[in-house]
């Protein structure tokens, strides 16, 4: 791996107020720390309802902290 690279993957589940159908999602992430106080970061979003198509979302961040 690269100096600075970290590796973010993560699992939800998400149960409505409403009693409707539960959710459940994958989240894989990789964040380079490139300065100090800067990063790029890229998700992959992966969400499934029952009876329901998944939805894929990507997203790709820049980050600069203070």
């Amino acid at each position: 791996m690269l100096r600075g690279v970290h590796l973010l993957p993560a699992v939800e589940q998400m149960s409505p107020p409403n009693s409707g159908p539960s959710r459940f999602g994958l989240w894989g992430g990789i964040a380079w720390f490139l300065f100090p106080h800067f990063d790029v970061r890229g998700d992959v979003i992966r969400r499934t309802t029952p009876n329901a198509p998944a939805t894929n979302t990507f997203l790709l961040q820049l980050n600069g902290y203070l």
